[in-house]
């Protein structure tokens, strides 16, 4: 969505043209009878576009938290930096669906290391010769999924006579999808602030202080302009960086707008202008409000990956109870990963519908030995500055450079050499822990051993055939019970995990709450039914890790409450009140576990590489 000459326009169509359209369709609607859409998918881009119109008229709108994730993926942000972020994407997003690993490829900056001699014999034979470039690898480390929506057709009945059940459920789905992005927003600053890619200025400095307003706060100081302008060019960038913060930085621009032309001789209006965006999420972050962080444009990059593409989106083409498809949001430009299903409620006869959106993305900045300058060791392009209030001037700031030895440099150098080739830059290991809440949820269990040949899984009373018949009582068939019960359960939306013990074939599922049974049915015996119990305020922790690049996951150490435990992210976890993985496991209980209270996971990978993150364990 764009504004231009005050009109706002999706694609090449502006409101009222959209307005014209659309009225054009739902009359035809009205005279065929018909208040569905030919499409099955209910959030049709289409009619994402008609609730985006309706957000003028109410408080429907993005919050500040995705103002940066909008600039991160636009052009302005896209088209610059040391590499080619457009044709990786690509790379990524290949039409057949399948995941590809991106080596970047580039030179690296160099430095005249020694300088000695002031003889030249071009006769002399070459030893070796350094190789130019540098590569790294690009994997994208995070999956981000949600269930958008799940309501139900009497609930459409509201709303009002003569409205299309399509035009009801996009004005629900683009408010939910607003507040979707927003979350999303959020983390995307979490992962930029939390991982390594907040770099240091040339020398090493961590942070600087910037002053942007004088001391008494009423009007700019044009030297912290001046400083954007020499950190930047410090570094070889002649661009201006965008500056994303809290209060203060949203300030800048409106104080700059009502200043004198009359301060000490200097008009703000006359400087360069700095993009700013609001963010609220740096502060909370890094614990200070003032912080901010200055970004080059091109210093990092998100990247991201659909699934839903080629074969693996047509597997359900020919379902009319489902779609995998993908929706790219009006609202970021974001293409999302998106499932769609309807389903009938027995109890009340009524049509419920379901849409998950998903998404595998990472952020991606400047490889970490993508210079040869020891004074540009750190430096990433991302800087980390605390905004002041101070009468600092032009003639106060440092103008010494100690990464010049000018004394011992000679006057005539005769060879440079440079330093061998680096090896290939290794990404660090990460962790991103995430916590979600059931009001209600179901464990259905195999509380002993059991042999026979599944043919069949009972799903609250409705039969799922298996292909082939799984015999019970060792590792293979539990691994084939495990993706069955998974096949079956997902068919209705309603899986939620499955682990099992081998070789006596004990298993553990969690469910929704809508699942009140399951059974397998045994070729010639009698089924096997799993205990159920329902529980309220179930809590899942979600670990994605992601190891050093060669190395591989070693443990997660796991401290809530009173609770402390290390265990390997795909084993079984040996924890009361406790079902599933160390990376993926369900909470029901309070003892010894203790909501509300501070959850720290720590990962370790074989390259002894660790990666914390704390969160609350959630609440009800």
């Amino acid at each position: 969505m764009r504004q231009t000459d005050g009109a706002e326009t999706f694609g090449t169509s502006t409101y009222s043209q959209l307005v014209f359209k659309m009225k054009k369709s739902l009359l035809k609607g009205r005279v065929n009878g018909d208040y569905l859409l030919a499409d099955p998918i209910l959030c049709s881009a289409y009619m994402v576009q008609r609730a985006a119109e309706l957000e003028a008229q109410g408080r429907m709108r993005l919050s500040a938290n995705t103002d940066f994730l909008r600039w991160l993926i636009s052009p302005a942000n896209t088209s610059r930096g040391l590499f080619d972020a457009t044709a990786i994407m690509a790379k990524l997003n290949n039409p057949e669906g399948q995941k590809i690993s991106v080596r970047r490829r580039f030179r690296p900056i160099k430095t005249v290391k020694t300088l000695t001699g002031n003889a030249r014999n071009y006769c002399a034979p070459v030893d070796s010769c350094a190789n130019p470039y540098k590569e790294d690898q690009i994997d994208l480390g995070f999956d981000y999924s949600e269930k958008l929506m799940c309501f139900a057709e009497s609930d459409l009945r509201l709303a009002g006579m003569g409205n299309p059940i399509s035009e009801a459920v996009a004005e629900v789905f683009a408010r939910e999808l607003i507040a979707f992005e927003n979350t999303f927003g959020a983390l995307v600053m979490k992962r930029l602030l939390a991982g390594d890619l907040v770099g240091t200025f040339k020398g090493g400095d961590t942070t600087k202080d910037l002053p942007l307003y004088m001391a008494n706060g009423m009007s700019v100081n044009p030297t912290g302009n001046i400083l954007m302008h020499q950190w930047m060019a410090e570094v070889g960038i002649s661009d201006m960086p965008i500056l994303v913060g809290g209060s203060l930085v949203r300030a800048y621009p409106e104080v700059r707008k009502v200043a004198s032309a009359n301060l000490n001789g200097f008009n703000p209006a006359l400087a360069d202008d700095v993009q700013t965006i609001y963010d609220l999420n740096v502060g909370n972050v890094l614990g200070d409000a003032d912080d901010a962080l200055m970004i080059a444009p091109g210093a990092v990059h998100m990247f991201q990956y659909n699934v839903h593409q080629g074969e693996y989106m047509k597997q359900e083409a020919t379902s009319n109870e489902s779609k995998r498809y993908t929706l790219t949001s009006p609202y970021t430009g974001i293409k999302w990963d998106a499932f769609w299903q309807r389903q009938r409620n027995c109890d009340t006869g009524d049509w419920e519908w379901q849409i998950t959106l998903s998404l595998i993305w990472d952020l991606v900045g400047l490889p970490a030995c993508w210079s040869d300058d020891d004074c540009m060791d750190g430096v990433k392009d991302i800087f980390r500055v605390h905004i002041v209030c101070a009468d600092t001037g032009v003639c106060e700031i440092d103008r010494t450079d100690p990464c010049i030895d000018a004394a011992n440099l000679p006057l005539a150098p005769a060879t440079i050499e440079f330093p061998p080739a680096s090896v290939l830059c290794a990404s660090p290991c990460r962790l991103i822990v995430s916590t979600q809440n059931y009001a209600t949820a179901r464990i259905h269990s195999l509380s002993s051993s059991s042999t026979g040949d599944v043919i069949g899984i009972v799903v609250n009373g409705t039969t799922v055939n298996v292909d082939t018949p799984i015999t019970l009582g060792d590792a293979p068939g539990a691994a084939l019970l495990q993706t069955a019960l998974i096949d079956a359960l997902g068919s209705v939306g309603l899986y939620v995990v499955a682990t099992f013990s081998t070789p006596n074939t004990l298993s553990s599922i969690v469910t929704d709450g809508e699942v009140t049974g399951i059974e397998l049915v045994i070729s010639g015996a009698a089924n096997i039914e799993y205990t159920t119990i329902q529980y309220t305020n179930v809590c899942r922790v979600t670990s994605n890790v992601r190891p050093t690049t060669g190395a591989t996951s070693t443990s997660l150490h796991i401290v809530n409450g009173s609770v402390d435990t290390t265990i390997a992210p795909t084993a079984l976890i040996a924890q009361t009140d406790a079902i599933g993985t160390g990376a993926d496991f369900f909470v029901y209980g309070d003892t010894p576990w203790t909501r509300g209270a501070a959850l720290t996971i720590t990962y370790l990978d074989s390259a002894a590489c660790t990666s914390v993150d704390t969160l609350t364990l959630c609440t009800a």
